[in-house]
């Protein structure tokens, strides 16, 4: 294999150990209570102002009677409240119950015109819409948190986060894009050739959006496996506009890689590495792609610095790939940030931070997520830190993603938060390693157990009803309808047993690359891309000419998340040493990692 020459030594790699998870200890006062967090290993701290212990029984009990529609028994336990902050919670649930009460235009008013600022006020707002009289005052519309006060950091992000064009597309030039870009989609290459070789098509769209459609050209006809073609239109660009158009010098170092000549596409690769405005997943892949290229060129004085600049981006593919080749130990932390008396305070002094922990302390952690979520509008980067501590702290694994991927362009996320560890399992237990699982759902739905896609795709696992129907009645397992794949232990059930289902075929035979490739294109995709695609026996540019580019992204992600939750879980990575080492990565079962969590059987 190719990528067996950029191995540093066999004992540089066995000399990487992976950090295990050290725990977080709180430091209290007296003026803190300590109350065990729902599902970790950690304590939450609560101001003493909060809940009093009889609050604190009295609304449990009120939740539990009115999950049965109990509401006699509710309304006698309701009168001894001192402390009413979590009644908006407490007559949503009774207002919206599915089948045990039916709620009147007026209650739909009151609540609005009491809660507006609750986070399930749209659902109020749109059902009182729909039960309203002709002829009544419509309810308060829901009130939405406003900011005023970001910081300069976080317009410093924003900006990082944008990468403009040097030329904006005029009206005149987005027809022509339009044309081009359909024919590109519906794989009509010679269409838009055809209307690329127009001289007025020049004139009209000018140097750079030219070469932007020539690179997009010769992208499909990468993808095609027509090479030569590849490199004339996505080269041309590249030398025209390749500082503004790095993804041109990219197509045309795969193009060149796959016609063996390595030397040209190393410059290339390079040159995508080190263009202005290449992202950092392009940038990471091409630095990764020139020391493969340098090296086996004869060139390996060449790679180090290479291999450096893609290990800058270590939650990336390559990223990870070239930080093992360093020889250097995945850099992630896990500690989790502490959840200290300032945060507890700071979340206190807003209505939905004070209404959060009240529904912390009695373990209503999705509704104690839905107020936090609400109050992160406000992108104060002290406030979403204190947040993220009490996230990290009590499994709200969505929101934890959600705040990291705000906070992590400042140098403020947390690898926890990134890459959470929820309290879900499969109905069944676990027969598949919940890393692989988790780095599934964290591609699939980042953990929302209500995510839906436009395609139909449910849950967590984001499984198509009609998969997860084949599933369930091929293992025998009671199908009732697409909404129990919103129920997140079912979910996961029938996930895991799909991924098994992959793994078992014939044609897939534990590959990683394959189940994946399988799991987000179809098997018959992937049987498709394996017979037409020249991908030369490389388990790399196997992934790089896929043509579906949803696919490709989903991999690498994907198997990046594994990696990332076996180091977690303080596991082995031997699917990273099998690519590193050349090899095509098998599916290597390890157990659940620290903290082995046994099957319900």
């Amino acid at each position: 294999m190719i990528l067996k020459t950029l191995v540093i030594t066999a004992s540089l790699i066995a000399s990487m150990l992976l950090s295990g998870q050290t725990s977080a200890k709180m430091n209290g006062n007296e003026l803190v209570s300590s109350i065990a967090t729902p599902g970790t290993n950690q304590k939450l701290q609560f101001p003493s102002n909060l809940l009093s212990e009889n609050d604190a029984e009295y609304y449990s009990q009120i939740f539990s009677l009115q999950e049965k529609g109990d509401w006699k028994k509710a309304d006698k336990i309701i009168k001894k409240l001192d402390d009413r902050i979590l009644m908006g919670h407490v007559m949503f649930q009774r207002y919206m119950h599915p089948n045990k009460y039916r709620s009147t235009y007026k209650e739909l008013k009151n609540w609005m015109a009491n809660y507006a600022d609750h986070p399930n006020s749209k659902r109020v707002y749109r059902l009182a819409l729909r039960r309203k009289p002709k002829n009544w005052r419509s309810p308060i519309p829901p009130q939405r948190l406003k900011s005023g006060m970001e910081s300069g950091q976080e317009d410093l992000a924003r900006k990082l986060r944008k990468r403009k064009s040097p030329l904006k597309a005029t009206k005149k030039m987005r027809p022509l894009q339009r044309l081009v870009k359909r024919a590109l989609y519906r794989g009509h290459t010679l269409t838009a050739k055809k209307l690329l070789l127009k001289q007025s098509t020049i004139n009209t769209l000018g140097t750079f959006h030219y070469d932007k459609l020539a690179a997009l050209l010769g992208k499909s006809y990468f993808f095609d496996g027509r090479d030569s073609w590849a490199i004339e239109w996505a080269g041309d660009a590249a030398k025209r506009s390749g500082t503004f158009l790095p993804e041109a010098h990219w197509i045309t170092g795969l193009a060149y890689w796959r016609q063996n000549k390595k030397a040209l596409a190393a410059e290339h690769f390079e040159l995508s590495s080190t263009a202005k405005n290449s992202p950092p997943w392009l940038s990471s892949a091409a630095s990764f792609w020139a020391a493969r290229s340098f090296m086996v060129t004869g060139h390996p004085e060449k790679t180090t610095n290479l291999l450096k600049r893609a290990a800058k981006y270590n939650r990336t593919f390559y990223g990870l790939l070239a930080t093992r080749l360093l020889g250097k130990p995945l850099p992630f932390r896990w500690d989790p940030p502490k959840t200290s008396n300032d945060a507890i305070e700071t979340l206190g002094l807003h209505a939905q931070g004070r209404r959060a922990l009240g529904l912390l302390q009695i373990g209503r952690v999705q509704l104690a997520e839905s107020e936090l979520r609400l109050l992160g509008q406000l992108n104060n980067t002290k406030l979403m830190q204190h947040i993220l501590s009490v996230t990290a702290a009590n499994g709200m694994a969505s929101l934890a993603i959600d705040l990291d991927l705000k906070l992590s362009p400042l140098g403020l996320g947390y690898d926890g938060a990134a890459y959470p560890v929820p309290v879900w399992r499969p109905a069944n237990g676990f027969h598949v390693d919940r890393a692989l699982i988790y780095a599934l759902i964290r591609q699939e739905s980042r953990f929302k157990p209500k995510a839906k896609s436009r395609a139909g795709a449910r849950g967590l696992m984001q499984l198509m009803p009609r998969t997860a129907r084949f599933v369930a009645r091929a293992q025998g397992v009671p199908w009732h309808s697409s909404r129990s794949l919103y129920i997140p232990e079912k979910n996961l059930q029938l996930g895991q047993q799909y991924i098994e289902t992959l793994l078992n075929d014939p044609k897939i035979k534990g590959s990683l690359f394959f189940m994946l490739a399988a799991w987000n294109g179809g098997p018959g995709n992937l049987n498709k891309w394996r017979k037409k695609t020249d991908y030369q026996n490389d388990s790399l540019l196997f992934i790089e000419s896929i043509p579906s580019r949803e696919t490709r992204d989903f991999i690498e992600k994907v198997i990046s998340n594994l990696w990332i939750y076996r180091h977690r879980l303080a596991q082995p990575l031997p699917s990273l040493d099998e690519v590193v080492a050349g090899e095509w990565p098998l599916y290597t079962p390890l157990g659940q990692g620290l903290g082995e969590i046994a099957t319900n059987e």
